[in-house]
């Protein structure tokens, strides 16, 4: 259509320039509206995202399709957007550093073992990944097992942060 360069074919390509990124905008602030819906309704006065700075260079794999779909996820905008909805309804944002939130338990703060979406705890079970992960955020992070001592430890109500997760 490009190389056709008639009148019509312009207009054609004119209308659909930037579809996708309007589609991808309108979602994002869908998604936001619903997290800070979601935050006001269980009256949650933080809401705590993952630090995503690097994220496109630690999630790059082999496979081409993998990495186009990482590629054309707009999480910076997605952030954005959620935290200027949350500071307009009074709500404050953090970013919590992501490492070790899924290998970590988030009701004794213990190192498991992640397979895919299962994670493995000797003293409290299994559970999903991605949900430990998202309580272990909501708490605030965890701490690098180098740098672990008395001051740092996971200390969050749990049934709170179930309340506010999604």
């Amino acid at each position: 259509m490009q190389s056709k360069g008639t009148r019509g074919a312009r207009r054609v390509l004119k209308r659909l320039s930037g579809r996708e990124s309007r589609h991808i905008r309108h979602e994002n602030h869908l998604l936001s509206k619903a997290l800070v819906d979601e935050a006001q309704m269980h009256q949650c006065g933080t809401i705590r995202l993952e630090k995503l700075t690097g994220i496109r260079a630690r999630t790059k794999v082999r496979n081409k399709h993998l990495n186009r779909m990482v590629n054309g996820w707009s999480f910076g905008e997605l952030q954005k957007f959620v935290e200027y909805k949350a500071t307009r309804a009074g709500i404050k944002t953090e970013h919590v550093n992501p490492a070790y939130t899924s290998k970590t338990c988030s009701c004794c703060g213990k190192r498991g073992s992640r397979q895919q979406d299962v994670f493995r705890c000797a003293t409290c079970g299994e559970s999903h990944s991605d949900i430990n992960a998202a309580a272990n955020i909501a708490g605030g992070g965890v701490c690098k097992p180098s740098r672990i001592n008395a001051d740092c430890e996971i200390n969050f109500s749990h049934d709170v942060v179930e309340s506010c997760l999604l």
